[in-house]
């Protein structure tokens, strides 16, 4: 019988060789870690010291990071949270070390990017135009990649600076594929909460890290944040373009200031106190006062924007892991900062 196309069954296969090689990733790392202790035995007589242990953790870190960049999806995503997360696992060993966070924290917002023209193709592909059509300034190197999307400035034809953030071609399949297993799913939410998550909460946080590929729930979450906040003296959010974005094409406003990496090694004491309570406010204000909780706390996605009189603007970026809690979650919740705050502490 003459040959039929299967796009089901092409996505199927896709998405199993993206499972795959990012499993074939993470063993590289492990392989990593087993080469760097190896040549310590032969090469410097290792004595089993905290300092034996950091080059072991720093080397599994560039691979970490080097495989994270190609493959982005799911492994850029462990390996974000691995820079900030001191029990994270570097190929095979619980608790990175300081320096293998390091490592890792460039992919925050500086992975590798992907080329121009597969840009414009997804662009092109979601908005009908080519970037350059659409705007009047479009710059074609990337201010910041992540691990679902890369980030371009451009200039509207009106003037307003903007920013767009693209997602990658070809990472919605790798990312599906990720979150069909399990056990990599809870390496997403941590190293100890991970351990300890039921089943239907690792299936609702799969659910939610899924909901990232869709960039209009993004912009609608972007939005429902911004006006929660609105009368905040510090907290601001990018305004989103509503006629310039869609699933995989998201146009904001664009945000300028340091990261909270810059911050905290130049800024003053009272900019870095502003900034740091400010980022409190939005972490844990949002669900408890507002029933809005963003899932993704990753320090890239806050820019401080010191003003001339000394007061501080932080950004807030990337909502794209976003949930609205229900009232009872909510209620729930405070319950148990009030009982935190009491000291209460009574026996079962």
């Amino acid at each position: 019988g003459a040959a039929t196309d299967d796009p089901a069954g092409e996505r199927v296969d896709q998405m199993s060789d993206a499972s795959d090689e990012r499993r074939r990733a993470e063993l590289r790392v492990g392989f990593a870690r087993l080469w760097a202790r190896a040549k310590q035995i032969v090469t410097t007589d290792p004595s089993g010291s905290d300092d034996d242990d950091h080059l072991v953790d720093e080397e599994a870190a560039r691979v970490l990071a080097a495989n994270a960049g190609r493959l982005k999806g799911g492994l850029a995503k462990v390996a974000q949270l691995a820079a900030y997360d001191p029990g994270a696992t570097l190929g095979g060993r619980s608790g990175a070390t300081a320096a293998a966070r390091t490592v890792l924290g460039g992919l925050w917002d500086h992975a590798p990017a992907v080329s121009a023209g597969a840009i414009a193709r997804v662009i092109e592909g979601d908005l009908g135009k080519s970037p350059q059509a659409l705007f009047a300034k479009w710059e074609t190197t990337p201010l910041a990649a992540a691990s679902l999307g890369q980030v371009h400035a451009g200039i509207l034809h009106d003037g307003t600076e903007v920013v767009v953030k693209v997602q990658y071609p070809g990472v919605a399949e790798s990312l599906r594929a990720d979150l069909d297993d399990a056990g990599f799913v809870r390496r997403l939410a941590g190293s100890e909460i991970g351990r300890s998550l039921p089943d239907d909460s690792v299936l609702a946080l799969a659910e939610a890290v899924r909901g990232e590929l869709d960039y209009r729930a993004e912009a609608a979450a972007q939005t429902k944040f911004a006006r929660a906040w609105a009368d905040h003296r510090v907290l601001r959010f990018p305004r989103v373009i509503e006629e310039l974005s869609s699933a995989r094409v998201l146009t904001m406003t664009r945000a300028r200031g340091k990261t909270v990496v810059e911050t905290a090694a130049s800024g003053s004491p009272d900019l870095r106190r502003q900034a740091a309570t400010a980022i409190y406010q939005f972490a844990w204000g949002s669900p408890l006062a507002h029933r809005l909780l963003n899932a993704d706390p990753n320090p890239g996605n806050f820019l401080v924007d010191e003003q001339q009189d000394g007061a501080a603007h932080v950004w807030c970026l990337d909502f794209g892991c976003s949930l609205e809690l229900p009232e009872a979650v909510r209620d729930a919740d405070r319950e148990i900062w009030w009982g935190l705050v009491d000291d209460d502490n009574v026996s079962a």
